[in-house]
């Protein structure tokens, strides 16, 4: 079967099933990597090398939400560059592209650098062999965010293509690496959290260039490409900071988010390592189920992405509404077994341990979550996909919006609100304000889509609202 798949005229059901289901699974299978370096750490003599590794996540995810938010703008940049004028000016877009996240990588590298260690000594309160550990890591990984950066924009190329296998397939890679890699650096040559961080910057950078590339050449995707072609056009790479900026502060708010929530979870006193080892099961499991809503926005935005840039709106309007039903209807059936199954779901996840009494309370909390999480799911389902639209007609910020609102305005805003009316901090007050901040902002960026698509995708009698991003045809006699 071809990996590729023709995005302007091929069944819109077999492209959106061909193009989600590597994403699903490639984003499963890296889930299940972040769980093996956990007992990875689990399992090291020293107990401090897990609160290391805790440390790491906020830089690791401001460093790969940058990572992230490149593969999403550059799978909707080339995307509609491939739709409107062919593969000729998508190839002079990608070069700009690569050169973007080569810059941007090195940008993020060096910022790293700077800042990892007044981050940890003076926000985080750090220090000891906890300080020694989680720098060394976050050292590591931020050599790499250059090299991790230009990956992330090869996948995109691949994606904007229609061909979503190699990203999927890269991670399940990725996976199985982590297996022995952990093991080789952080037991047999004994480099404990930072033999951790030596296997994921090998996993991110030289095994993950090896297999795309190959998958890039296989392809022809860069054929006839120098690298003396890659003389930087400055107005080409601001259009393209326009749309990374925003993309990228999307995934970063989602991290910031938790540690919002994280904040008012250390309000709780004597209940707060119960109610953080609760909660911290109940967003594992909340999102697993949440992931295949993803791989369908991942998956659809190709397909919008390059019908947008030909013009052919019907197909972007048939898309939209298959991906809709598709994820809100396995947003209900989630959130139904979120409600139902929440006893046993929980007591897989939570790990039994000599007090039955702490197991309950963790397990109350979990459930407590799960319980309101399942109200806002279908929204969440609607949502991701209408914002993924959004990034793949070239508009990324209303996600950045979104994330902000959800889940660090209101949440500041609304949970000291229901601590006072709830008599002082609890747990319940935390996830109701998840809940109500997540609905309030879920409606009304729903409605203000659903308000704008048709002028965003006219009728034929209709004209096309201009789009600030797009930029004149290059004259082919200049």
């Amino acid at each position: 079967m071809k990996s590729s798949r023709d995005l302007l005229n091929e069944p819109i059901p077999r492209l959106l099933l061909w193009l989600s289901l590597p994403a699903l699974i490639g984003f499963i299978f890296n889930t299940l990597y972040n769980v093996i370096d956990v007992k990875f750490a689990d399992w090291w003599p020293d107990p401090l090398a897990k609160a290391a590794l805790s440390a790491t996540f906020p830089p690791f995810f401001f460093q790969l939400g940058v990572a992230v938010g490149i593969y999403q703008s550059a799978t909707a940049l080339i995307a509609n560059a491939l739709g409107a004028s062919g593969a000729e000016n998508a190839q002079r877009l990608i070069r700009q592209i690569l050169l973007f996240s080569l810059l941007a990588g090195s940008a993020v590298m060096l910022l790293g650098f700077s800042f990892i260690d007044p981050l940890y000594r003076h926000i985080f309160g750090l220090e000891g062999q906890v300080l020694t550990w989680a720098r060394a890591y976050m050292l590591v990984i931020f050599i790499g965010t250059p090299w991790i950066a230009v990956n992330f924009a090869l996948y995109a190329v691949l994606s904007a293509h229609g061909n979503n296998l190699p990203f999927g397939i890269s991670l399940v890679i990725a996976f199985c690496a982590n297996w022995l890699l952990n093991w080789f650096f952080m037991f047999a040559l004994g480099w404990g959290v930072f033999g951790l961080a030596v296997s994921t910057l090998l996993i991110q950078g030289p095994i993950s260039s090896l297999y795309v590339g190959w998958e890039i050449r296989r392809g022809g995707y860069l054929r006839g490409l120098s690298w003396r072609q890659f003389n930087p056009d400055w107005a080409q790479q601001r259009r393209i900071l326009q749309q990374a900026f925003p993309a990228s502060l999307t995934f970063i708010l989602v991290a910031v988010g938790i540690g919002v929530t994280q904040s008012f979870i250390e309000d709780l006193g004597e209940m707060r390592d119960i109610a953080l080892a609760g909660f911290g099961a109940a967003t594992r499991l909340e999102q697993l189920l949440t992931l295949p809503v993803i791989g369908i926005g991942i998956g659809a935005m190709s397909i919008l992405g390059q019908n947008y840039g030909a013009g052919r709106y019907e197909r972007v309007r048939t898309t939209l509404k298959l991906a809709l039903g598709v994820s809100l209807g396995y947003s209900l059936v989630a959130a139904i077994a979120m409600v139902l199954l929440r006893a046993p779901l929980t007591a897989v996840l939570i790990s039994p341990g000599s007090d039955a009494l702490t197991n309950a309370a963790m397990a109350e909390i979990a459930q407590t979550y799960l319980r309101l999480s399942a109200l806002v799911i279908p929204l969440f389902g609607v949502t991701v996909i209408l914002t993924n639209f959004m990034i793949a007609i070239k508009r990324p910020s209303i996600a950045a919006i979104n994330a902000g609102a959800r889940l660090v305005i209101l949440p500041l805003m609304v949970t000291p609100i229901l601590f006072v009316l709830r008599d002082g901090p609890d747990f319940a007050g935390i996830a109701w304000s998840y809940v109500i901040s997540s609905t309030l902002v879920m409606l009304l960026v729903i409605a203000y889509i659903l308000w704008r698509i048709p002028v965003l995708l006219p009728r034929p009698s209709h004209k096309l609202e201009p789009n600030p991003d797009s930029e004149p045809e290059p004259d082919p006699n200049a």
